[in-house]
């Protein structure tokens, strides 16, 4: 809304993914598809043509097809978009943005949505749709308070990654996760131990019906916690793959500060 005008509705389906966008100042309307993973794979209109088509690698934009052409995606260590190029190697758009997503420049001959992992520019509003919440670039918060409340020692119910946008991403706009932390094949395994690790620093339930479990009562801070778990999981060599590209859920809240 602007004042007394509609500048775009939007629809969610079941599981809290936008499945539509209808935007006032066009009357025209957008459907977007997503994988199993929740990752946007095509927009299509809604007589179903398909106006674009996103394609990942380990869960990073890798090209868009649009108009019958690709365009690669070259991404900073987030996985956010800094550039995209042709197949013949020209750039076609490119961007720079301050630590918290805000656009200083954007230049290109095609339009590119993706911002920070998991975020999706909405030019009507000026905000990034990042799954359960909105979020506002200019002022690096989130306009939705954090669906998990004030629990487990968050005090910033609309901060952005504990105010770190340069080592962590949010890619639902619930939980921290850090970039560029490698598994390697026994992911899953550390993931637990990473968690496990967490849990003990920080006093607060990750992992559910864990025996070992310490009492929801924050001891740590999760910041000062990470380093050391993932120097943990690492130890126990279940990051061998350095070319991996896997991030390590934190048990932060996405909006711890």
């Amino acid at each position: 809304m602007d004042g007394a005008n509609v500048l775009a509705e939007y629809i969610y389906n079941g599981k809290g993914q936008r499945a539509e966008k209808w935007i006032a100042s066009e009357n025209k309307c957008t459907i977007y598809h997503y994988d199993l993973n929740g990752l946007l794979i095509a927009e299509s209109t809604s007589s179903g043509t398909v106006k674009a088509e996103y394609v990942y690698l380990n869960g990073s934009p890798l090209a868009k097809i649009e108009n019958n052409s690709i365009y690669f995606y070259h991404n900073d260590h987030l996985g956010a978009p800094m550039m995209m190029t042709d197949s013949s190697g020209s750039t076609v758009w490119q961007g720079e943005y301050l630590p918290f997503g805000e656009e200083y420049s954007v230049s290109g001959t095609v339009t590119n949505n993706l911002r920070f992992p998991g975020q999706y520019y909405d030019s009507e509003t000026g905000l990034h749709y990042n799954y359960y919440r909105d979020y506002n670039p200019a002022i690096g918060r989130y306009v939705e308070a954090d669906p998990i409340g004030i629990k487990r020692g968050q005090n910033h119910l609309y901060g952005y990654v504990g105010n770190n946008p340069v080592n962590f991403v949010d890619p639902d706009g619930k939980m921290a996760v850090v970039s560029g932390i490698i598994l390697g094949g026994y992911s899953i395994a550390a993931v637990f131990i990473f968690l496990d690790c967490m849990e003990r620093c920080t006093g607060t339930e990750l992992l559910p019906e864990n025996p070992n479990s310490c009492p929801i009562n924050p001891i740590n801070k999760p910041e000062d916690c990470v380093e050391i778990c993932v120097q943990y999981a690492l130890l126990l060599g279940f990051g061998a793959d350095p070319l991996g590209s896997t991030a390590t859920t934190l048990g932060q809240s996405s909006s711890g500060k």
